[in-house]
């Protein structure tokens, strides 16, 4: 954003900038941060709900920064903005360090699990004070280590017990029989066995909304329910008689449903008539056969059938005036449903699943009873929706799917004028031709997924119309339609299909279109006429760069197969900031200009094949000069000669971040022609014998990888100088024997070091060297090593010492290690230990 902008922006009034602040989308905003000017009309929304992961005082993670946590400063391409709203913390220190970066408290905080609830308020109580919910959430995983329930008890009370706005509570596996809750508790979510259900709901004083997982609840517990409950979820609820004793402000009640027949009580029906504020149900039930089974509330709203698998008839809907969304889940196909049914005049929401399954074992009976209804289509009896199938003028969306015994009359079928999304996928087809269904101009997504559609001629799409799928179908072509007319369309999906090239299609597609997903049977892809498409995956028929033609404003470009860049005209566009060739089983590039002349604003660049395929660069390759926009270069598995690897240049590349070479034949690299603006650095696999240059000079990296090197004479006869903000040291497998000089003391943030399958170290020099690792760094895990012979020089580590010096006992047995220890007087103790113990766990 340009500082003229910003400058126009100041001067507006802070009402007016908020709206156009709150005009971006939600999972966009955070992008903003970087902008001072926008912090104080973003804060607000980002840290209005938080999460926090786990516990963890130890590193720093910014949830602000890019996705890609390898490659920073990269800018987010339109289709691939994280979705999710809600800021997620990695550790409870990362949210610490935010709280007094930003200065703004998060109104809501979930901890998911209580270890970081409690290192948070030891560190930042006055983040806990100013919250006005908490969530937390505690989870009993090993009942070996936590013998004691008592142990749990006294620590779910101590919560309780705090002066804080504790509303939300969700337990698994903890005991809760003996449990005083807080009166501030809002919300608990368990899952687990309650001995005295009783005593547990009466507890629940001023709880409104209650979960049960896994628990079955009895038909007479539900009058020890608190009365202001306003939501309840259980997972299986033991009736014996029709009337339920609920509490009377429930406003939404989830249920899964068994019975238990008597000789009062003979046939399955449920009554909830006294809710007067119930506006969702959602249940399931086998014993559920027909609608006039359950006696509803006029008040409801949301009803939700969940695969009721004998549920057949929907009768006396249309008495519930308030209704308006209807969802039935697993369906089975009811010919008096869409022939004789009646809807609330009010119904906006009708989607029906069908369970084709099910439907599959009962169509011979439907065909038998209602022979007329029935017609033979592709081999097979099918029912027509048509014209008896009559819908309210309210609905707004309409989804029929996954019932290959049904077929839609496009003739004949009347849909409502206010429709805005229309889903019909997965059934026995269209009769008809789909120019003959009249579709309202309301529309604005369209799904007509495998509905054996062979062409789409003569058809007049609405024209607000944003999204149309036409996925595993059998077209061939689109004819002429009016989709190229459409200013608001905006996706178009045609995997699946049966087109041979994108001039079959290209045509009718409209320029505002921003994504694109093609079917993999093309044998050719042009340049497509749409101006604004971002992204672009590369379909698996396209394995050759001559077959391909790309469009200037695409900024994405994805391939997943094998492909050969064949082609010396071929070149990216101009735009593109990303280019990700990834884990292919053959990637040849046997043309290189393209690679000779990448676009100046590319940010990330990942050419890699499979491990087990090798992929291969030209001998002819000129000079490749990276441009200064990259952030991250990955060319792996590409057999990368010395020649070649000397002939990239990184001179411009000062904002790289991440540097992954793998696999070739680099007998020597100088480390002064490498950007030290570096945070990851893999040179693996490249037989490299020596550097020239020390790696101090990368004062940012982070990880440094070196495995599967021959690096025995160099670290013998150099130092190995690594700068302070090391955390993370790889070099396995290069034969390393030991280190001339290694700046250990420098090292106060390194974690792990990876020193396995070097069989002839010095196994002395590296206990020495993990002992002072261990003292230099709070948060040093230990060095990984192999085969490491013992003997009587071992005397050098404490006992009960956090660090782990771990040794492979055999070639299949990767999960068994053995821990050294020493005794202060010097007799050392090797204990052998499996990841598998319960007391390890």
């Amino acid at each position: 954003m340009s500082d003229e902008i910003l400058t126009k922006l100041s001067i507006l009034p802070p009402e007016v900038t908020q709206i156009i602040v709150d005009y971006i989308p939600d999972h966009s905003q955070k992008f903003l941060l970087e902008i001072p000017f926008f912090r104080k009309y973003v804060l607000p929304k980002l840290f209005a709900k938080v999460i926090v992961e786990r516990d963890g005082l130890d590193k720093i993670e910014d949830p602000f920064v890019s996705e890609d946590k390898e490659c920073a400063d990269y800018t987010p391409i339109a289709e691939e903005y994280d979705m999710k709203t809600i800021i997620s913390f990695p550790n409870s220190i990362s949210l610490i360090a935010s709280i007094e970066k930003f200065q703004i408290f998060p109104k809501f905080i979930q901890f998911n699990n209580h270890f970081a609830f409690f290192e948070v308020l030891q560190k930042s109580p006055i983040m806990i004070e100013k919250a006005e919910n908490i969530k937390i959430r505690m989870i009993r995983i090993n009942h070996v280590v936590h013998r004691r329930e008592d142990s749990w008890w006294s620590l779910i009370n101590r919560i309780s017990s705090l002066p804080y706005n504790i509303t939300i509570l969700e337990l698994f596996a903890v005991p809760i029989d003996s449990v005083s809750f807080s009166p501030n508790l809002k919300e608990l979510i368990y899952m687990g066995k309650i001995r005295d259900k009783k005593r547990v709901f009466e507890s629940l004083v001023n709880i409104t909304r209650l979960t049960l997982r896994e628990i079955q609840i009895n038909q007479d517990d539900l009058e020890a329910l608190p009365d202001n409950l306003e939501y309840l979820n259980m997972f299986d609820l033991k009736i014996n008689e029709e009337k339920l004793s609920l509490p009377k402000n429930l406003r939404e009640f989830v249920v899964s449903i068994s019975v238990e027949y008597s000789f009062e009580y003979r046939e399955f029906s449920i009554s909830m008539t006294d809710l007067l504020q119930l506006e969702r149900f959602e249940v399931n039930c086998e014993e559920f056969k027909t609608l006039s089974n359950i006696k509803l509330p006029m008040s409801i709203q949301e009803l939700v059938l969940n695969k009721c698998n004998n549920l057949f008839q929907l009768d006396g809907l249309e008495k519930y005036c308030n209704l308006r969304k209807l969802e039935w889940i697993g369906a089975l196909l009811s010919p008096g449903f869409y022939l004789l049914n009646t809807f609330p005049e009010n119904l906006e929401s009708l989607i029906i699943d069908c369970d084709n399954l099910k439907n599959s074992e009962i169509i011979g009976v439907l065909v038998r009873s209602m022979p007329r209804h029935f017609f033979r289509t592709f081999g097979m009896f099918t029912f027509r929706i048509g014209k008896e199938f009559k819908l309210p003028k309210s609905l707004k969306t309409l989804s029929i799917k996954n019932c290959t015994y049904i077929q839609i009359n496009c003739q004949e079928l009347q849909l409502p004028p206010n429709l805005q999304s229309l889903t019909l996928s997965n059934l026995a087809g269209f009769v008809g031709s789909l120019e003959n269904l009249k579709l309202p101009q309301s529309i604005s997504f369209l799904d007509f997924r495998s509905m054996n559609i062979e062409f789409v001629d003569q058809v007049t799409f609405p024209i607000r119309l944003r999204g149309l799928l036409l996925d595993d179908n059998r077209l061939k072509r689109l004819g002429s339609t009016n989709l190229h007319q459409l200013e608001y369309f905006r996706s178009l999906n045609l995997t699946g299909n049966s087109f041979k090239s994108s001039d079959s299609f290209s045509s009718s597609l409209p320029s505002s279109m921003t994504l694109i997903r093609l079917c993999d049977g093309l044998n050719e892809l042009n340049i497509l006429p749409c101006n604004r498409m971002k992204t672009l995956d590369i379909p698996t028929s396209i394995n050759r760069s001559s077959k391909l033609r790309l469009n200037d404003h695409l900024e994405s470009l994805w391939i997943e197969h094998e492909f050969e860049f064949d082609d010396p005209g071929f070149r990216l566009p101009s735009r593109l900031r990303k280019i990700n060739a990834f884990n292919l089983p053959r990637l040849q590039i046997d043309q290189t200009n393209w690679l000779e002349n990448l676009p100046s604003n590319l940010q990330i660049l990942r050419l890699v094949g499979n491990q087990n395929n090798e992929g291969q660069i030209t001998e002819n390759m000129k000079l490749v000069i990276f441009p200064n926009s990259l952030r991250l270069i990955s060319l792996v598995n590409l057999n990368l000669s010395n020649e070649n690897f000397h002939k990239f240049d990184f001179s411009k590349c000062d904002k790289l971040t991440t540097l992954e070479i793998s696999t070739g034949l680099t007998p020597q690299i100088d480390l002064n022609t490498l950007p030290n603006s570096l945070i990851y650095l893999r040179l693996d696999h490249l037989k490299i014998r020596r550097f020239i240059g020390s790696f101090y000079r990368f004062p940012k990296l982070r990880e440094l990888s070196l495995s599967f090197n021959r690096l025995t004479n160099y670290l013998q006869t150099n130092d190995f100088v690594v700068p302070h903000s090391i955390e993370a040291i790889h070099l396995r497998h290069s034969k390393v024997k030991s280190f001339k000089n290694w700046n250990v003391m420098d090292c106060n943030k390194l974690v792990n070091v990876d020193l396995s399958r070097n069989y002839y170290l010095d196994p002395t020099q590296i206990a020495v060297i993990a002992k002072e690792l261990n003292k230099v760094s709070a948060d040093f895990d230990g060095i990984l090593v192999s085969d490491i012979i013992m003997n009587e020089e071992l005397k050098v580590m404490q006992k009960n010492s956090p660090i782990r010096f771990n040794f492979q006992v055999g070639k299949n047995q990767t999960n068994e290690y053995s821990l050294i220890y020493s005794c202060v007087s010097g007799k050392t103790d090797i204990a052998n230990e499996s990841d598998y113990s319960d007391e390890e766990m």
